[in-house]
Protein backbone atom coordinates (compact mmCIF):
# COMPACT_ATOMS: atom_id res chain seq x y z
CA UNK A 1 0.00 0.00 0.00
CA UNK A 2 2.97 2.26 0.68
CA UNK A 3 3.80 1.79 -2.83
CA UNK A 4 0.27 3.23 -4.08
CA UNK A 5 -0.10 6.16 -2.00
CA UNK A 6 3.70 7.36 -2.54
CA UNK A 7 3.06 7.07 -6.67
CA UNK A 8 -0.28 8.84 -6.01
CA UNK A 9 1.32 11.47 -4.36
CA UNK A 10 4.28 11.33 -6.32
CA UNK A 11 1.88 11.64 -9.50
CA UNK A 12 -0.07 14.51 -8.45
CA UNK A 13 2.88 16.56 -7.55
CA UNK A 14 4.97 16.15 -10.65
CA UNK A 15 2.06 16.71 -12.99
CA UNK A 16 0.89 19.85 -11.14
CA UNK A 17 4.84 21.01 -11.80
CA UNK A 18 4.66 19.84 -15.31
CA UNK A 19 0.97 21.01 -16.11
CA UNK A 20 1.83 24.31 -14.27
CA UNK A 21 5.16 25.07 -16.07
CA UNK A 22 3.56 24.21 -19.36
CA UNK A 23 0.31 26.89 -17.96
CA UNK A 24 3.07 29.49 -17.28
CA UNK A 25 4.92 29.63 -20.69
CA UNK A 26 1.51 29.96 -22.00
CA UNK A 27 0.89 33.49 -19.52
CA UNK A 28 4.19 34.52 -20.29
CA UNK A 29 3.56 34.52 -24.01
CA UNK A 30 0.25 36.22 -23.83
CA UNK A 31 2.00 38.73 -21.14
CA UNK A 32 4.82 39.16 -24.13
CA UNK A 33 2.10 40.02 -26.13
CA UNK A 34 0.65 42.63 -24.28
CA UNK A 35 3.63 43.67 -23.42
CA UNK A 36 4.77 44.14 -27.12
CA UNK A 37 0.88 45.92 -27.70
CA UNK A 38 1.21 48.18 -24.40
CA UNK A 39 4.31 49.37 -26.11
CA UNK A 40 2.91 50.40 -29.46
CA UNK A 41 0.23 52.35 -27.14
CA UNK A 42 3.12 54.10 -25.53
CA UNK A 43 4.73 55.27 -28.52
CA UNK A 44 1.73 56.31 -30.21
CA UNK A 45 1.29 58.25 -27.24
CA UNK A 46 4.59 59.75 -27.13
CA UNK A 47 4.02 60.32 -31.35
CA UNK A 48 0.73 62.12 -30.90
CA UNK A 49 2.52 64.04 -27.49
CA UNK A 50 5.39 65.36 -29.59
CA UNK A 51 2.79 66.17 -32.64
CA UNK A 52 0.64 68.25 -29.88
CA UNK A 53 4.30 70.38 -29.35
CA UNK A 54 4.11 71.99 -32.87
CA UNK A 55 0.21 72.62 -32.76
CA UNK A 56 -1.28 76.05 -31.34
CA UNK A 57 -3.11 75.59 -28.02
CA UNK A 58 -6.48 76.57 -29.87
CA UNK A 59 -5.77 73.73 -32.15
CA UNK A 60 -5.22 70.80 -30.10
CA UNK A 61 -9.01 69.32 -30.29
CA UNK A 62 -9.14 69.85 -33.78
CA UNK A 63 -5.42 67.80 -34.06
CA UNK A 64 -6.59 65.14 -31.61
CA UNK A 65 -10.19 64.81 -33.58
CA UNK A 66 -7.95 64.12 -36.87
CA UNK A 67 -5.42 61.86 -35.06
CA UNK A 68 -8.61 59.57 -33.47
CA UNK A 69 -10.31 59.31 -36.73
CA UNK A 70 -7.19 58.37 -38.76
CA UNK A 71 -6.28 56.07 -35.96
CA UNK A 72 -9.72 54.41 -34.64
CA UNK A 73 -8.46 55.31 -31.08
CA UNK A 74 -9.95 57.85 -28.52
CA UNK A 75 -7.13 60.68 -27.71
CA UNK A 76 -8.63 63.40 -25.11
CA UNK A 77 -6.71 66.21 -23.60
CA UNK A 78 -7.58 66.33 -19.04
CA UNK A 79 -6.62 68.77 -16.84
CA UNK A 80 -3.86 67.32 -14.47
CA UNK A 81 -5.81 68.59 -11.34
CA UNK A 82 -9.07 66.83 -12.42
CA UNK A 83 -7.58 63.28 -11.88
CA UNK A 84 -6.73 62.38 -8.37
CA UNK A 85 -3.80 59.82 -8.57
CA UNK A 86 -1.47 58.77 -5.61
CA UNK A 87 1.59 60.43 -5.71
CA UNK A 88 3.66 57.39 -7.08
CA UNK A 89 1.80 57.56 -10.11
CA UNK A 90 2.27 61.00 -10.32
CA UNK A 91 5.91 60.88 -10.02
CA UNK A 92 6.26 58.35 -12.82
CA UNK A 93 4.00 61.08 -14.70
CA UNK A 94 6.45 63.81 -13.87
CA UNK A 95 9.13 61.70 -14.99
CA UNK A 96 7.72 61.93 -18.54
CA UNK A 97 6.47 58.26 -18.65
CA UNK A 98 3.57 56.87 -20.35
CA UNK A 99 1.28 56.02 -17.22
CA UNK A 100 -0.87 53.08 -17.94
CA UNK A 101 -4.16 52.06 -15.89
CA UNK A 102 -6.00 49.29 -16.03
CA UNK A 103 -9.56 48.06 -15.00
CA UNK A 104 -11.53 45.17 -16.11
CA UNK A 105 -12.73 46.17 -19.17
CA UNK A 106 -10.47 48.80 -20.16
CA UNK A 107 -6.97 50.80 -20.12
CA UNK A 108 -6.12 54.16 -19.96
CA UNK A 109 -2.87 56.09 -21.49
CA UNK A 110 -2.04 59.13 -19.23
CA UNK A 111 0.83 61.41 -20.58
CA UNK A 112 1.96 64.55 -19.67
CA UNK A 113 2.50 66.91 -22.03
CA UNK A 114 5.92 68.50 -21.53
CA UNK A 115 5.34 72.08 -22.67
CA UNK A 116 1.70 72.31 -20.80
CA UNK A 117 2.71 70.25 -17.72
CA UNK A 118 -1.25 71.43 -16.80
CA UNK A 119 -2.40 68.83 -19.76
CA UNK A 120 -2.31 65.18 -19.64
CA UNK A 121 -3.05 63.33 -23.14
CA UNK A 122 -5.10 60.58 -22.36
CA UNK A 123 -5.99 57.30 -24.70
CA UNK A 124 -8.73 54.68 -23.65
CA UNK A 125 -8.61 51.51 -24.84
CA UNK A 126 -11.31 49.02 -24.48
CA UNK A 127 -10.70 45.42 -23.97
CA UNK A 128 -13.25 42.17 -24.37
CA UNK A 129 -13.51 40.97 -20.54
CA UNK A 130 -15.00 37.89 -21.77
CA UNK A 131 -11.72 36.73 -23.71
CA UNK A 132 -10.46 37.30 -20.60
CA UNK A 133 -12.44 35.42 -18.88
CA UNK A 134 -12.05 32.57 -21.58
CA UNK A 135 -8.16 32.27 -21.40
CA UNK A 136 -8.45 31.87 -17.42
CA UNK A 137 -11.06 29.70 -17.97
CA UNK A 138 -9.29 27.37 -20.42
CA UNK A 139 -6.04 27.85 -18.51
CA UNK A 140 -8.52 26.31 -14.93
CA UNK A 141 -9.64 23.36 -17.16
CA UNK A 142 -5.52 22.75 -18.39
CA UNK A 143 -4.69 21.79 -15.31
CA UNK A 144 -7.49 19.74 -14.28
CA UNK A 145 -7.66 17.85 -17.35
CA UNK A 146 -3.43 17.53 -17.20
CA UNK A 147 -3.83 15.84 -13.59
CA UNK A 148 -6.59 13.94 -14.35
CA UNK A 149 -4.57 12.63 -17.14
CA UNK A 150 -1.76 11.78 -15.32
CA UNK A 151 -3.71 10.24 -12.71
CA UNK A 152 -5.37 7.78 -15.25
CA UNK A 153 -2.06 7.40 -16.85
CA UNK A 154 -0.90 6.29 -13.68
CA UNK A 155 -4.08 4.35 -12.52
CA UNK A 156 -4.13 2.44 -15.84
CA UNK A 157 -1.92 -0.10 -14.98
CA UNK A 158 -3.90 -1.00 -11.59
CA UNK A 159 -7.00 -1.05 -12.79
CA UNK A 160 -5.60 -3.68 -15.50
CA UNK A 161 -3.56 -5.53 -12.79
CA UNK A 162 -7.16 -5.29 -10.29
CA UNK A 163 -9.28 -6.37 -13.12
CA UNK A 164 -6.63 -9.24 -14.02
CA UNK A 165 -7.03 -10.25 -10.26
CA UNK A 166 -10.74 -10.31 -9.89
CA UNK A 167 -11.17 -12.54 -13.24
CA UNK A 168 -8.89 -14.51 -11.95
CA UNK A 169 -10.21 -14.98 -8.37
CA UNK A 170 -13.24 -15.47 -10.64
CA UNK A 171 -12.11 -18.32 -12.15
CA UNK A 172 -10.49 -20.27 -9.21
CA UNK A 173 -14.17 -19.33 -7.19
CA UNK A 174 -15.46 -21.22 -10.06
CA UNK A 175 -13.58 -24.40 -10.11
CA UNK A 176 -10.74 -23.95 -12.01
CA UNK A 177 -7.80 -23.97 -9.09
CA UNK A 178 -4.41 -23.90 -11.51
CA UNK A 179 -5.57 -20.26 -11.91
CA UNK A 180 -2.71 -17.75 -11.31
CA UNK A 181 -1.82 -14.38 -11.63
CA UNK A 182 1.08 -14.84 -14.37
CA UNK A 183 3.97 -11.75 -11.86
CA UNK A 184 5.27 -9.09 -14.06
CA UNK A 185 7.83 -6.47 -13.15
CA UNK A 186 5.79 -3.04 -12.71
CA UNK A 187 2.52 -4.53 -10.97
CA UNK A 188 1.81 -1.78 -8.22
CA UNK A 189 0.26 -4.75 -6.06
CA UNK A 190 2.97 -7.58 -7.13
CA UNK A 191 2.66 -8.57 -3.33
CA UNK A 192 -1.12 -9.04 -3.31
CA UNK A 193 -0.66 -10.73 -6.37
CA UNK A 194 2.14 -12.96 -5.41
CA UNK A 195 -0.10 -13.38 -1.85
CA UNK A 196 -3.38 -14.36 -4.02
CA UNK A 197 -0.79 -17.40 -6.00
CA UNK A 198 0.64 -18.37 -2.72
CA UNK A 199 -3.10 -18.83 -1.43
CA UNK A 200 -4.72 -20.43 -4.48
CA UNK A 201 -1.57 -22.63 -4.49
CA UNK A 202 -2.13 -23.88 -1.06
CA UNK A 203 -5.78 -24.27 -1.15
CA UNK A 204 -5.56 -26.35 -4.39
CA UNK A 205 -2.82 -28.48 -2.89
CA UNK A 206 -5.29 -29.19 -0.04
CA UNK A 207 -8.36 -29.67 -2.14
CA UNK A 208 -6.27 -32.09 -3.89
CA UNK A 209 -4.82 -33.85 -0.40
CA UNK A 210 -8.20 -33.69 0.47
CA UNK A 211 -9.40 -35.80 -2.78
CA UNK A 212 -6.73 -38.00 -2.85
CA UNK A 213 -7.39 -38.69 1.44
CA UNK A 214 -10.68 -39.20 0.66
CA UNK A 215 -9.88 -41.97 -2.77
CA UNK A 216 -7.47 -43.66 -0.63
CA UNK A 217 -9.32 -43.67 2.49
CA UNK A 218 -12.37 -45.35 0.94
CA UNK A 219 -10.20 -47.55 -1.25
CA UNK A 220 -8.01 -48.93 1.96
CA UNK A 221 -11.15 -48.92 4.11
CA UNK A 222 -12.65 -51.48 1.37
CA UNK A 223 -10.38 -54.40 1.85
CA UNK A 224 -10.49 -54.57 5.90
CA UNK A 225 -14.34 -54.30 5.63
CA UNK A 226 -14.83 -56.98 3.36
CA UNK A 227 -12.86 -58.50 5.67
CA UNK A 228 -15.14 -57.78 8.51
CA UNK A 229 -18.57 -58.71 6.83
CA UNK A 230 -16.98 -62.30 5.95
CA UNK A 231 -15.77 -62.73 8.99
CA UNK A 232 -18.68 -62.10 10.76
CA UNK A 233 -20.40 -64.42 8.53
CA UNK A 234 -17.97 -66.94 8.71
CA UNK A 235 -18.24 -66.63 12.81
CA UNK A 236 -22.04 -66.98 12.68
CA UNK A 237 -21.58 -70.34 11.00
CA UNK A 238 -19.16 -71.43 12.57
CA UNK A 239 -19.69 -73.88 15.15
CA UNK A 240 -16.74 -74.53 16.99
CA UNK A 241 -15.40 -72.07 19.64
CA UNK A 242 -11.75 -72.39 19.14
CA UNK A 243 -12.39 -71.66 14.93
CA UNK A 244 -14.79 -68.63 16.05
CA UNK A 245 -11.87 -67.54 18.47
CA UNK A 246 -9.34 -67.37 15.98
CA UNK A 247 -12.04 -65.48 13.67
CA UNK A 248 -12.39 -63.22 16.46
CA UNK A 249 -8.82 -62.57 17.08
CA UNK A 250 -7.94 -61.88 12.61
CA UNK A 251 -11.66 -59.33 12.69
CA UNK A 252 -9.29 -58.21 16.08
CA UNK A 253 -6.14 -57.23 14.18
CA UNK A 254 -8.38 -56.34 11.26
CA UNK A 255 -9.92 -53.10 13.70
CA UNK A 256 -6.36 -52.53 14.76
CA UNK A 257 -5.37 -52.03 11.69
CA UNK A 258 -8.40 -49.77 10.22
CA UNK A 259 -8.01 -47.85 13.49
CA UNK A 260 -4.39 -47.39 12.68
CA UNK A 261 -4.78 -46.11 9.30
CA UNK A 262 -7.73 -43.48 10.47
CA UNK A 263 -5.48 -42.46 12.82
CA UNK A 264 -2.45 -41.67 10.26
CA UNK A 265 -5.00 -40.31 7.86
CA UNK A 266 -6.46 -37.80 9.98
CA UNK A 267 -3.10 -37.08 11.44
CA UNK A 268 -1.92 -36.20 8.20
CA UNK A 269 -4.70 -34.19 7.56
CA UNK A 270 -4.31 -31.90 10.46
CA UNK A 271 -0.57 -31.32 9.96
CA UNK A 272 -1.21 -28.15 8.11
CA UNK A 273 -2.94 -26.53 10.46
CA UNK A 274 -0.67 -27.68 13.15
CA UNK A 275 2.79 -26.81 11.23
CA UNK A 276 2.04 -23.10 11.25
CA UNK A 277 2.53 -23.55 15.17
CA UNK A 278 6.36 -24.90 14.51
CA UNK A 279 8.53 -23.82 17.82
CA UNK A 280 11.62 -23.34 16.61
CA UNK A 281 14.33 -23.41 19.32
CA UNK A 282 18.31 -23.57 18.67
CA UNK A 283 18.77 -27.87 18.32
CA UNK A 284 22.08 -29.89 19.16
CA UNK A 285 22.11 -32.00 16.31
CA UNK A 286 24.44 -34.69 17.22
CA UNK A 287 22.28 -35.31 20.26
CA UNK A 288 19.30 -35.11 18.62
CA UNK A 289 20.78 -38.05 16.22
CA UNK A 290 21.96 -39.90 19.12
CA UNK A 291 18.16 -39.89 20.59
CA UNK A 292 16.82 -41.12 17.49
CA UNK A 293 19.67 -43.87 16.89
CA UNK A 294 19.18 -45.15 20.73
CA UNK A 295 15.22 -45.33 19.92
CA UNK A 296 15.21 -47.27 17.00
CA UNK A 297 18.27 -49.72 18.17
CA UNK A 298 16.04 -52.19 19.43
CA UNK A 299 13.53 -52.21 16.79
CA UNK A 300 16.83 -52.46 13.86
CA UNK A 301 18.68 -55.11 16.25
CA UNK A 302 15.93 -57.10 15.63
CA UNK A 303 15.84 -57.08 12.10
CA UNK A 304 20.00 -58.14 11.96
CA UNK A 305 20.31 -54.20 11.20
CA UNK A 306 22.85 -52.28 12.58
CA UNK A 307 22.87 -47.74 12.95
CA UNK A 308 25.61 -45.89 12.03
CA UNK A 309 25.88 -42.36 12.56
CA UNK A 310 28.47 -39.38 11.94
CA UNK A 311 27.57 -35.93 13.03
CA UNK A 312 29.85 -32.97 12.36
CA UNK A 313 27.61 -29.75 13.36
CA UNK A 314 29.00 -28.38 15.69
CA UNK A 315 27.03 -25.48 16.63
CA UNK A 316 23.26 -25.37 17.41
CA UNK A 317 20.68 -24.99 14.66
CA UNK A 318 17.29 -23.27 15.06
CA UNK A 319 14.49 -25.73 14.01
CA UNK A 320 11.67 -27.33 15.68
CA UNK A 321 12.97 -30.14 17.69
CA UNK A 322 9.68 -32.25 17.56
CA UNK A 323 8.60 -32.11 13.90
CA UNK A 324 12.40 -32.41 12.66
CA UNK A 325 12.72 -35.77 15.04
CA UNK A 326 9.29 -36.67 13.33
CA UNK A 327 10.42 -36.87 9.57
CA UNK A 328 13.47 -38.38 10.78
CA UNK A 329 12.18 -40.99 12.47
CA UNK A 330 9.92 -41.72 9.64
CA UNK A 331 13.12 -41.56 7.40
CA UNK A 332 14.85 -44.42 9.57
CA UNK A 333 11.62 -46.42 9.97
CA UNK A 334 11.42 -46.64 6.53
CA UNK A 335 14.83 -47.72 6.12
CA UNK A 336 14.42 -50.31 8.67
CA UNK A 337 12.30 -51.89 6.44
CA UNK A 338 14.09 -51.77 3.10
CA UNK A 339 17.77 -52.21 5.07
CA UNK A 340 19.08 -55.42 4.47
CA UNK A 341 21.82 -54.95 7.31
CA UNK A 342 22.96 -51.31 7.78
CA UNK A 343 21.53 -47.87 7.92
CA UNK A 344 24.15 -44.66 7.72
CA UNK A 345 22.84 -41.13 9.28
CA UNK A 346 25.10 -38.28 8.43
CA UNK A 347 24.85 -34.90 9.63
CA UNK A 348 27.06 -32.00 8.72
CA UNK A 349 26.25 -28.34 7.56
CA UNK A 350 27.38 -27.03 4.14
CA UNK A 351 26.78 -23.21 2.36
CA UNK A 352 24.88 -22.33 5.06
CA UNK A 353 22.50 -25.71 4.92
CA UNK A 354 21.99 -28.48 7.47
CA UNK A 355 22.05 -31.37 5.42
CA UNK A 356 20.75 -34.68 7.35
CA UNK A 357 21.25 -37.86 5.04
CA UNK A 358 19.92 -41.72 6.24
CA UNK A 359 20.74 -44.43 3.90
CA UNK A 360 20.30 -47.75 3.28
CA UNK A 361 21.95 -51.24 2.20
CA UNK A 362 18.23 -52.68 0.46
CA UNK A 363 17.17 -52.49 -3.24
CA UNK A 364 16.83 -48.94 -3.59
CA UNK A 365 14.25 -46.94 -5.07
CA UNK A 366 12.60 -47.58 -8.62
CA UNK A 367 13.34 -44.83 -10.78
CA UNK A 368 10.22 -44.29 -12.31
CA UNK A 369 9.17 -43.73 -8.17
CA UNK A 370 11.84 -41.62 -7.10
CA UNK A 371 9.59 -38.09 -8.28
CA UNK A 372 6.16 -39.46 -6.74
CA UNK A 373 7.82 -41.21 -3.73
CA UNK A 374 7.09 -37.93 -1.40
CA UNK A 375 3.46 -37.60 -2.42
CA UNK A 376 1.14 -38.70 0.02
CA UNK A 377 -0.35 -42.18 -0.50
CA UNK A 378 2.55 -43.51 -2.45
CA UNK A 379 3.66 -46.48 -0.94
CA UNK A 380 6.86 -48.24 -2.24
CA UNK A 381 7.42 -51.94 -3.30
CA UNK A 382 5.05 -53.82 -1.04
CA UNK A 383 7.77 -56.88 -1.64
CA UNK A 384 10.53 -55.28 0.35
CA UNK A 385 8.09 -54.25 3.00
CA UNK A 386 8.20 -55.62 6.16
CA UNK A 387 5.46 -53.78 7.87
CA UNK A 388 1.73 -54.26 7.26
CA UNK A 389 0.94 -51.03 8.44
CA UNK A 390 1.97 -48.85 5.63
CA UNK A 391 -0.38 -46.44 4.19
CA UNK A 392 2.25 -44.18 1.96
CA UNK A 393 2.13 -41.00 4.54
CA UNK A 394 5.42 -41.24 5.72
CA UNK A 395 7.63 -40.02 3.48
CA UNK A 396 4.57 -36.77 2.56
CA UNK A 397 5.52 -36.05 6.23
CA UNK A 398 8.51 -35.55 5.96
CA UNK A 399 8.30 -33.84 3.07
CA UNK A 400 5.89 -31.36 4.69
CA UNK A 401 7.94 -31.03 7.70
CA UNK A 402 10.86 -29.97 5.88
CA UNK A 403 9.09 -27.15 3.66
CA UNK A 404 8.06 -25.91 7.27
CA UNK A 405 11.46 -25.10 7.84
CA UNK A 406 12.16 -23.72 4.56
CA UNK A 407 13.86 -26.27 2.77
CA UNK A 408 14.01 -29.00 0.88
CA UNK A 409 14.42 -32.93 0.69
CA UNK A 410 15.81 -35.41 -2.07
CA UNK A 411 15.57 -39.13 -2.65
CA UNK A 412 18.50 -41.04 -5.07
CA UNK A 413 20.15 -44.21 -5.17
CA UNK A 414 23.65 -45.33 -3.82
CA UNK A 415 25.88 -44.80 -6.74
CA UNK A 416 28.51 -46.73 -4.78
CA UNK A 417 26.42 -49.30 -3.20
CA UNK A 418 22.58 -50.99 -3.32
CA UNK A 419 20.05 -48.60 -1.46
CA UNK A 420 18.24 -45.93 -1.12
CA UNK A 421 19.38 -42.13 0.40
CA UNK A 422 17.16 -39.63 2.07
CA UNK A 423 18.67 -36.01 2.21
CA UNK A 424 17.55 -33.22 4.32
CA UNK A 425 18.57 -29.39 3.58
CA UNK A 426 17.66 -26.98 6.28
CA UNK A 427 18.39 -23.64 6.05
CA UNK A 428 20.55 -22.60 9.00
CA UNK A 429 19.29 -19.58 10.69
CA UNK A 430 22.26 -17.58 9.31
CA UNK A 431 21.32 -18.26 5.92
CA UNK A 432 17.57 -17.83 6.51
CA UNK A 433 18.58 -14.57 7.51
CA UNK A 434 20.69 -13.37 4.44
Amino acid sequence: MKKIYLGIVFTVVMSLFFVGWVIDQFAESNMDEKDSESAIYDSMMMSVAHGLTHVQVSDFNQYLTKISTDTGLDFTLEQSDSIALPSSLLDKLNEQDVLSLQTEKSIFYLYKLPKYPHLLLSLTVTHDATEANSVNLVLTLALYIGISIALIAWLLPLTRRLSTLDATADAFGKGQLDSRIKPVSWSYISSLENNFNRMATQIEKLVADNKMLAGSLSHDLRTPLSCLRFGIEAAKDCESIDEQSIIFHRLDDELTRMEAMLDAFLNYASMERQGIKLNATPTNIAELVHDLKDEQQAIAGANNINIKTTCDVLHPVSLDRHWIGRALMNLISNAIDYAKSEIIIEANVHDGQLLIKVSDDGIGIDETALKSIFEPFTKGDSARDRSKNQFGLGLAIVKRVVEWHDGKVRASNLPERQGACFCLHIPTEKQKSS
